[in-house]
């Protein structure tokens, strides 16, 4: 008698434990403060530039005025912020154009949570405010970030020189943008 012929079993991923991502804009200042002293206690030396608010008072001042905030949230926990910092409508409609954003992610969260929290953000952007794009800048040298936003489906437009003070310097930042770029017939090469 012959054994049963066995089919080797398919792995199946595991799904992670992780609590749902939530996007709130309708956030409380003790949560914004939670926020706000991750940010400008992270020991990485990317995230605080020269233009980031010293005094908590001064964040909160900006807020819903030249600042909106996106807060994400896992489980109840604050996991991090998506700010906007600039947004453009078209002029004849006021139709969401674009914004450009900073995103911030709690270092507990960094690896585990952090794509969960750029998906939703990048969704809540696109579909539940309506921009058609966005732009973020980041330091060459963080390539966590760079990921990140690739992963959110984000293109590599350039280099953008001297861009961002940080500790008295004009720094370089890199361009990524949601819209792919392109090459126009009028665009001069140089090589």
């Amino acid at each position: 008698m012959s054994e049963p012929a066995t089919t080797p079993r398919k792995r199946r991923r595991r799904r992670s434990s992780l609590p749902p991502v939530e996007i709130r804009t309708q956030v409380t200042l003790e949560q914004v403060h939670t926020l706000w002293e991750a940010i400008v206690h992270d020991p990485s030396p990317y995230y605080v530039s020269d233009y980031t608010p010293r005094f908590f008072q001064d964040l909160v001042g900006q807020l819903g005025r030249s600042v909106v905030v996106l807060m994400g949230f896992i489980g109840d926990e604050v996991a991090g912020g998506l700010f906007i910092t600039r947004q453009e409508a078209y002029p004849e409609t006021s139709k969401p154009l674009h914004c450009v954003v900073d995103i911030f992610v709690l270092e507990h969260f960094r690896g585990k949570g952090a794509f969960a929290l750029a998906r939703a953000w990048k969704q809540y952007l696109l579909e539940t405010i309506g921009f058609t794009t966005f732009y973020a800048t980041i330091h060459p040298e963080h390539k966590a970030s760079q990921y990140l936003v690739a992963q959110m489906g984000m293109y590599r437009v350039g280099i953008v020189p001297k861009f961002l003070p940080m500790q008295g310097k004009a720094t370089d930042m890199i361009l990524f943008s949601m819209a792919p770029p392109h090459t126009s017939a009028h665009e001069v090469t140089h090589g």
